[in-house]
């Protein structure tokens, strides 16, 4: 089982400032391969305004992402995508 804390502090060069574990079952189909969400991050790049809300796979490889305006709006996305609770997040801050 994943563990939350082990979430590395940089994906795909963007800085992690948010994790967390899904509360709903999801994948990601990769070259025809059903590849397990098992947790999310949100990060951000040094060069962008918003924030990305990525989905990981059990080895902590971003499989998909989404861009959002605000930390506010990735968070609520994750909400809505894998039922993970606004308070359910571990803030890296």
């Amino acid at each position: 089982m994943m563990k939350i804390d082990e979430c590395p502090d940089t994906l795909d060069g963007a800085t992690v400032l948010s994790a967390g574990l899904p509360r709903e079952n999801g994948c990601s189909l990769i070259d025809g391969q059903e590849v397990p969400i098992v947790a999310y991050a949100i990060a951000k790049y040094d060069t962008e305004d918003g924030y990305y809300l990525f989905a990981l796979s059990e080895s902590w490889t971003v499989i998909g992402d989404t861009y959002w305006p605000s930390l506010d709006e990735a968070k609520r996305q994750g909400e809505y995508e894998a039922g993970i609770l606004l308070d359910d997040w571990k803030d890296r801050r």
